[in-house]
């Protein structure tokens, strides 16, 4: 799960122009985070990130 959010917070950094902090802020609020697969111990999330949230610009 950590490195879903991570992950999450860098696409939101590089992809989106926020600061850590509010990629973070906003990975907390607006992700849907989703346990996909579990299998022999390893686990596969996945985060979906809603495009209205954001303003068409």
């Amino acid at each position: 799960m950590r490195r879903a959010v991570a992950s999450a917070v860098e696409f939101l950094v590089q992809e989106k122009g926020l600061t850590p902090a509010k990629a973070l802020s906003l990975a907390s609020i607006a992700v849907d985070f989703r346990v996909s697969e579990a299998v022999d111990l390893t686990q596969v999330v996945t985060g979906h990130i809603p495009k209205d949230i954001f303003i068409a610009r």
